[in-house]
């Protein structure tokens, strides 16, 4: 392999190729950008692809790998952007990986990682955009985020993260798509939006919410998607949630037969189905871009 290749990339949709990730990754001591995705690769990743210090992008995505991310990967201080989804690796996140600072995305989604991923994720990383670690076995909230004033994605969803809501996400100023649906969330739900205006994708699905709608949600003047159904809550959407609602056309889910809910778009039951509230009288409102 040629050493001075600055980029590399297998993009593969059929996934013929199997095998190993071949360890001669290495010798290409001027990559900067590696993609291996859509492969059927064998065993793990290679340790040694942490000798690729030039590397800034790496993604290893949907190649069904297993094992754990090496600490190796420590050494890769220029990543900007590191994608391991889709694949069964699981474990622990290796402490290294807090080194690196310059990160702008992180995509672990649907993996089987475990435990807390707060000593990785950090406030150092000041330049963070994406994160991404949904579906997977996490048992907390990253508090590191507190500091992430950059974040504009942050998924949680499917980890069956417990506790209450987690209030760090008040400082994420510049946050547009928060998906925490899917995890064992209890209590009542956060009232304090005001400083997340750009927010337009609140996924807070599928847990065990509390209590009534905080008219508070007002706030979310530029919320595009809300979703509330699959929770325990009860009472009425308040009118000043509604207004926005209306004027904005947000796509609103909730269970009706526990919330009263006239400005729902989709109404659901049993934490499983949800059906168009127009679907007979105006189906057009049903078409959601």
């Amino acid at each position: 392999m040629a050493p001075s290749l600055r980029k590399f990339s297998i993009i593969n949709t059929s996934r013929s190729m199997t095998g190993r990730i071949p360890p001669e990754f290495a010798k290409m001591e001027k990559l900067e950008m590696l993609t291996l995705r859509g492969n059927s690769f064998l065993n793990g990743i290679p340790a040694n692809l942490g000798e690729l210090t030039d590397l800034t992008h790496l993604d290893l995505g949907n190649n069904g790998l297993a094992g754990s991310i090496p600490e190796e990967f420590g050494q890769l201080t220029k990543l900007t952007s590191l994608d391991v989804s889709m694949n069964v690796l699981d474990g622990l996140l290796p402490e290294e990986l807090s080194q690196l600072v310059r990160l702008t995305s992180i995509n672990f989604s649907e993996n089987n990682f475990i435990g807390d991923a707060s000593y990785m994720v950090t406030e150092k990383m000041e330049d963070l955009e994406i994160l991404n670690l949904g579906k997977n076995e996490f048992v907390s909230i990253p508090d590191g985020i507190r500091g992430l004033t950059k974040l504009r994605i942050f998924s949680m969803e499917g980890n069956g993260v417990k506790g209450r809501f987690p209030e760090v996400v008040a400082f994420l100023t510049s946050l547009e798509e928060l998906d925490l649906s899917k995890n064992d969330f209890v209590g009542p739900l956060f009232d304090q939006w005001q400083n997340l205006k750009r927010l337009d994708t609140l996924l807070l699905n599928n847990n065990k919410f509390t209590g009534t709608i905080p008219s508070q949600l007002s706030k979310l003047k530029g919320l595009d998607v809300l979703r509330l159904d699959g929770n325990d809550l009860s009472g009425e959407v308040p009118d000043e949630v509604c207004a926005v609602v209306d004027n904005r056309k947000v796509v609103l889910f909730a269970d009706c037969e526990e919330v009263d809910c006239p400005c729902c778009l989709y109404c659901c039951v049993d934490q499983k189905e949800c059906e168009c509230q127009y679907k007979d009288t105006d189906p057009l409102m049903c078409i959601v871009d």
